[in-house]
């Protein structure tokens, strides 16, 4: 046996260079000193997508929300002054029906030509005068001289010809006392001595609406102060009737009777003119409407915006939370996880609580796992320098070799260890150590090896030999999986150095492979 031994003198193990090039190893990178934690950059992240979001909100609130409710209160202000407007035309029509119903019946049509007194006793006193809210009531014939007329308001005034008529009403005379036929009609506005005055015109006819007409009948109403304020709570807005001279500073727009909107802080005023019957402005009417609206909409943005913010800071805080509790603490659990992995390797994960079914739990895992490759790599890397320091201390092979073995199966953890001598495409296996059974030299006996293995051995590469491959089963003895690592002296393959197993039949690991080759 020993001369078996001696047949690789010491001085090819120990003077020799045995050499394997592999990849060099990176240099570790030191964490820098001002690095910012991950609940840092989660507040870097967070704080300023809430301020824009918050921001963008705002804007839309500004832009897009308000001017909606502005919009809003522009709509309901025309509506009401439209409503207003409706409702004086509308009070307008009923005093012009009430006029067509007085003037075409054949009382009327007799009192024109006999003036009796039973008529005026029965239609034409004070009291039927207010039930009906008349202010003007004038009779006149065809040829526009007055029968009998009257004005209430204030007080009661008689009407006994054109002259008065006109002093209390400007052109009534020429414009609301001739008909030139059965189907004529006028009514409007006026402006009378006591203020502007709704009025309607008939033609004096039978109560067949048949001629000839007989003359005129005309009905009038002031549109005062109180009338505007019952068409102001009928139509539940907010009116006033001001002269036409107001509008003398106004747009053609208003003056030509279409709505105009004025906006302040506090109101939206919105006008229009009203004409006269002869086709001139006589009247302003405006309708205030105030901005409630935009107010209510101002508050309900401001409280949309808060409630957005306090939701975001909740998020905020919910977030920071959760990064902590699924983050940042077991992150920091497996930072102590790994310096306790430096000294005991095998210590349970859920001492830390990462024994989780998530990301951090198998990345946990993988650090364990690469914690114990490194390890057993330490282990390997001392047995050689402990390999190396026996070889010089000692050149007797027979004792240096099988410790050698042994030290290299156990750092390596794998159940055999071969030393293979390679010489023109044949192997012979010098040197074995196997787990249970300890060391053994071989006799000299070369076995064939197969081509294309030799030749990837000889560009330094590290073979693997599955249990269904059996190109090296006569060299290895047949073992379940091999990794075979070469060996080169002076820059020359000299043979290799095979890692068994004889119970995984799988896969080397890469970390296994990087670990043996060394």
């Amino acid at each position: 046996m020993q001369g078996g031994c001696k047949s690789l003198c010491a001085k090819e193990w120990g003077e020799s260079r045995f050499c394997y090039p592999g990849p060099p190893l990176p240099e570790p990178r030191l964490p820098r000193k001002n690095a910012m934690s991950l609940r840092t950059k989660a507040l870097l992240i967070f704080v300023p997508a809430l301020a824009v979001y918050a921001g963008l909100n705002w804007v839309v609130g500004r832009l897009v929300v308000m001017p909606s409710f502005h919009e809003l209160e522009k709509e309901k202000a025309l509506r009401d002054a439209q409503r207003g407007r409706e409702a004086i035309l509308r009070e307008i029509r009923h005093l012009d029906m009430l006029t067509l119903d007085w003037a075409a019946w054949n009382d009327t049509y007799r009192f024109v030509v006999d003036r009796n007194e039973n008529y005026i006793a029965d239609n034409l006193t004070e009291e039927t005068l207010r039930t009906d809210n008349l202010d003007l009531l004038v009779i006149a014939n065809a040829q526009g001289d007055i029968v009998w007329g009257t004005m209430l308001a204030p007080g009661k005034l008689r009407v006994n010809s054109g002259e008065e008529l006109e002093a209390l009403v400007p052109g009534a005379a020429e414009q609301l006392l001739r008909h030139m036929d059965e189907k004529s009609a006028k009514a409007g506005i006026v402006m009378s001595a006591r203020g502007p005055m709704m009025v309607s015109s008939r033609p004096i006819l039978t109560s067949d609406h048949a001629g000839p007409v007989r003359g005129a009948l005309v009905m009038g109403r002031l549109l005062d102060e109180v009338t505007v304020k019952e068409i102001a709570e009928q139509t539940r807005t907010q009116l006033k009737v001001l002269p036409a001279e107001a509008t003398a500073g106004q747009p053609a727009a208003a003056r030509d009777g279409k709505f105009q909107l004025a906006c302040s802080d506090d109101f939206v005023l919105v006008s229009t003119v009203l004409h006269d019957i002869g086709g001139e402005p006589v009247l302003r009417l405006e309708s205030t409407v105030p901005r409630k609206i935009s107010g209510r909409g101002k508050r309900a943005s401001i409280m949309a915006f808060a409630a957005l913010v306090g939701a975001g800071l909740l998020m905020l805080s919910l977030g920071l939370l959760v990064i902590q509790r699924a983050v940042i603490r077991p992150v920091l659990g497996l930072r102590d996880a790994i310096d306790r992995w430096a000294t005991d390797p095998d210590a349970p994960l859920s001492q830390w609580g990462l024994n989780r079914k998530d990301e951090i739990g198998a990345l946990a895992a993988k650090f364990q796992s690469a914690v114990k490759d490194v390890r057993v790599r330490d282990r390997v890397l001392a047995c050689m320098a402990e390999t190396a320091q026996a070889l010089m201390r000692t050149p007797d092979l027979s004792v240096t070799v099988p410790e050698v073995l042994a030290s290299l199966g156990d750092a390596a953890g794998v159940d055999g260890v071969h030393v293979i001598q390679c010489r023109e495409m044949r192997a012979w296996r010098q040197y074995s150590w196997v787990r249970g059974q300890g060391f053994i030299l071989n006799d000299e006996q070369w076995e064939a090896i197969d081509p294309q293995v030799y030749e990837e051995l000889g560009r330094s590469k590290v073979v693997e030999v599955l249990r269904d491959d059996r190109r090296l089963d006569k060299v290895l003895g047949g073992t379940c999986s091999a990794l075979l690592a070469p060996m080169f002296v002076n820059r020359e393959l000299w043979g290799f150095v095979a890692f068994s197993r004889e119970h995984c039949c799988g896969l080397w690991a890469a970390m296994e492979k990087a670990l043996l080759r060394t």
